[in-house]
């Protein structure tokens, strides 16, 4: 997942920069809202996989101190 955040918010940047430095923008108006909104979807799913993996182990694991 977090290799998907990477990839749509460079998509966006890339967008953005060519936009600002270039004006060849290739994204338009909607297509660079959604882009960014995918991003920060996806690093919200990779966050929220990593915190489940995180508690899995600390209660697989029996001297770890408990998340509360």
């Amino acid at each position: 997942m977090l290799l998907l955040t990477a990839c749509s918010f460079s998509v966006y940047l890339i967008d953005v920069v060519a936009g600002a430095y270039f004006r060849a923008a290739f994204l338009s108006d909607v297509a660079a809202v959604v882009m960014l909104a995918l991003a920060s979807v996806f690093f919200t799913i990779a966050i929220v996989e990593l915190e489940r993996r995180a508690v899995a182990d600390a209660a697989n694991d029996n001297t770890a101190e408990p998340l509360e």
